[in-house]
């Protein structure tokens, strides 16, 4: 189908999603007219507040300088996630970074290069030696010194600050989802996408069964060649229209009910360029720093504690009072199709896991790209292109839900829903396959080179957890002993304790990007 044939571009449902649906649209069809619909009374769910780096290159691409978006969103850098008490010791904690790196100094250029490093040497000389990683994991330095991972250079760049830095590895953003939403509701209008101010009230079909119109409660009709559904819990249109199949993952994941809360920055405080997600007896707790303020909350099962007890339990591990300004309980799943006719939904519309690993925006981003990766199918008719999309989006799904369970597999034993928590699931097929694996040896990346097929994960995220978790026999590992020759614990600590002296502090990060750009 040619471009030409298509006049109307319309995007229902404001929010994060919708807005970079509707930015990502017009770079595609710069001539054609996008328009979102959203309505205030509905508002913005705002309790997911961190990304992926998959945002920062959907940013690139859409022409957004991070650094003005971090300006006006009161956003930091994220360069890990640090998990806290996922095991029998509750101060335990380990690092789940974007990429593992080690920077070198290059006598060719004078800055910092840097080179992959094979992550089982990490874990293992970690574990076994009973030596925190801290001492000479890059990530880990950055993160326990309020540190970020950019290096200032000379030669400035005015347009796009963030240019002025070498970044050293990936990282991402923590966001506020309401200032977030305005920004790039801005950003949007400036660039010629009209908003409309409503709710929809009926979506027209013709004979095809393919949306016609939208009519709207303040009595507008909206004729359109193509509808983005990113309607959020409500799934206006895949859900409630088209009635697509769900496909449940509670029995995997029975966490159902989040109970976020804002903490305010104390005074003089450092702000952390990581997220925390801490262990809590019937679930975790997210907790996420933004310049003014954290953005918090439980993520727990509610057929084992109640809403009442779970927020006392927060109380109790804070030691004051919190102020929920609301309540959203989910079913884990996605959509069977959420490509059906001429309309895709996105976002929470078409489907949503929970928010360990901030992965609902990056299956968002995800699917964006996949979807028009060839512009000119988008009115496509053609039952094997949306059969094989909504086919990958499901697998893609899937392995969300396999890395997340992923994480519940621990030691840790104060509570049932800790202690049961494989005999009260379905276990996915890839965990407890590992998991034998783990009795025998340690992974390696052919373990999973069928099943991560489509999968976002990769061997180093899985055995990230496994060593957080302390689950390997230690006595089994030992016969790894050999291969820990090649890793020079010295060297490794030394270049890691010179080059993190060359690195930025967040703080002065984020007041460089505000004060002089």
């Amino acid at each position: 189908m040619k471009n030409k044939h298509i006049n109307n571009l319309v995007v229902v449902g404001g929010g994060t999603a919708g807005w970079l649906t509707a930015l990502y649209t017009k770079v595609i069809f710069p001539d054609d007219n996008v328009v979102l619909i959203e309505s205030k009374e509905i508002g913005i769910l705002g309790a997911g507040e961190a990304s992926t780096p998959n945002l920062i290159n959907a940013l690139d691409f859409l022409g957004i300088p991070v650094s003005d978006l971090i300006k006006h969103t009161n956003a930091t850098i994220k360069t890990t996630a640090k998990f806290t008490g996922w095991s029998n010791k509750n101060e335990d904690y380990f690092y789940h970074p974007f990429e593992y790196l080690i920077p070198e100094i290059s006598e060719q250029n004078g800055y910092l290069d840097s080179f992959n490093l094979d992550t089982n040497l990490f874990h293992l000389y970690s574990y076994i030696n009973n030596i925190s990683m801290d001492e000479y994991c890059f990530i880990n330095k950055i993160c326990n010194n309020n540190k970020v991972p950019f290096t200032k250079i000379t030669e400035f760049n005015n347009i796009n600050p963030i240019l002025n830095y070498n970044q050293l590895g990936a990282w991402s953003l923590n966001f506020d989802a309401k200032l977030l939403a305005d920004y790039l509701s801005k950003v949007a209008q400036n660039r010629g996408i009209k908003r409309i101010e409503s709710k929809v009230k009926e979506i027209n079909l013709n004979q095809d069964e393919e949306i016609s119109n939208l009519l709207l409660e303040n009595g507008l009709c909206i004729d359109v060649d193509f509808v983005f559904d990113c309607t959020g819990f409500a799934r206006l249109i895949i859900g409630k229209k088209y009635l697509s199949k769900w496909i449940s993952y509670k029995d995997y994941l029975p966490t159902n009910k989040a109970l976020p809360f804002f903490l305010n920055n104390k005074e003089h405080e450092k702000i952390p360029s990581y997220i925390e997600a801490i262990a809590m007896d019937y679930g975790w707790m997210w907790k996420t720093p933004l310049q003014n303020r954290y953005g918090c909350g439980y993520v727990f099962d509610n057929n084992q504690i109640s809403v009442d007890d779970a927020k006392i339990e927060i109380e109790n591990k804070l030691g004051f009072e919190i102020f929920p300004p609301k309540l959203f309980s989910f079913e884990p799943g996605t959509y069977k199709e959420i490509w059906i006719k001429n309309c895709l939904a996105l976002g929470l519309s078409a489907g949503f896991v929970e928010p360990l690993e901030a992965t609902s925006l990056m299956q968002t981003i995800f699917n964006l790209q996949k979807f028009f990766t060839n512009k000119h199918n988008i009115l496509t008719k053609n039952k094997f292109i949306k059969d094989n999309f909504n086919y990958n989006n499901e697998i893609s799904s899937f392995s969300i839900v396999e890395y997340i369970y992923w994480h519940y597999v621990t030691n840790k034993e104060n509570t049932l829903f800790w202690k049961n928590f494989i005999q009260n699931t379905k276990t996915p097929e890839l965990i407890t396959n590992i998991l034998e694996i783990n009795k025998e040896r340690i992974l390696v990346q052919s373990d999973f080179f069928s099943t991560l097929k489509g999968s976002h994960f990769n061997t180093e995220d899985y055995l990230c957890v496994l060593f957080g978790h302390k689950l390997p026999n230690k006595q089994l590992l030992k016969k790894y002993k050999r291969e820990l020759q090649y890793f020079n614990k010295t060297h490794t600590n030394l270049i890691t304790t010179q080059n993190i002296q060359k690195t930025i502090s967040h703080d002065l990060f984020l007041e460089d990007l505000k004060n002089n750009y």
